[in-house]
């Protein structure tokens, strides 16, 4: 649900359960998946609760949420990451169905909007989560974060509705995990000093530039 506020500043405002009421109302009644409560959203609302009376007498606030987020990252990172994490490093692998299970609980959406089913979260909230899951597996969270903070946002802030409707949906539920191609010789890692260039021809795009590798792959997760 999008809202001058932000998804969190609402909640706090008139209650997450009230949020997810209204949030199933539209979907329900206009049959728009758009409106859809993301998995997190969900996991946080009292099960035994009605709009406007939360379980225990008392509303969700932002706080609340952040706490509950965070918490969960935090025990995620450590039955499904930490005892594995030196083992990956050992034999160079990638933990597909660990990131798959961070895109089904939403951390792969965090700074997706939520019309495009993502958390829209802070980036308090954003950076709390991230710690949670470096503390665990320094690599992982690297793969975390380039996927929220770079493919992510540029998508949303210079995608075409096309590009947005067809790729942020995908990111965000960790169906697809992208990648950042930054290293270049000459600049290395200052995205300011990078020399590629796209270059119309025709109907098609020619780009140019040289790479050193990059910092993670953009790959189907199943």
């Amino acid at each position: 649900m999008n809202h001058p506020l932000g998804p969190l500043a609402l909640a706090d405002l008139i209650g997450l359960d009230v949020c997810l009421a209204i949030m199933k109302v539209l979907q329900d009644g206009l049959d728009a998946h758009k409106y859809r409560p993301a998995p997190l959203l969900e996991k946080w609302s009292p099960t035994d609760s009605s709009a406007g009376n939360p379980a225990g007498g008392s509303m969700s606030t932002a706080t609340d949420i952040r706490e509950q987020v965070v918490e969960l990252a935090r025990e995620f990172a450590k039955e499904k990451i930490e005892p594995f994490a030196a083992e990956w490093d050992r034999t160079s692998h990638f933990p597909r169905d660990v990131v798959n299970e961070l895109g089904k609980l939403g951390f792969l959406g965090m700074c997706t909007p939520e019309e495009y089913d993502g958390m829209a979260l802070d980036t308090v909230t954003y950076l709390m989560v991230l710690e949670e899951i470096s503390a665990a597996d320094a690599a992982l969270a690297v793969s975390v974060g380039i996927h929220n903070a770079i493919p992510t946002t540029m998508l949303v802030k210079h995608g075409t509705p096309e590009q947005r409707e067809r790729w942020l949906k995908p990111m965000a539920r960790g169906e697809i995990l992208a990648g950042f191609a930054l290293s270049e010789p000459e600049a290395g890692s200052d995205a300011a000093s990078l020399r590629s260039q796209a270059t119309k021809d025709g109907k098609n795009w020619v780009l140019t530039a040289r790479r050193r590798g990059p910092r993670t792959r953009a790959r189907p997760i199943s």
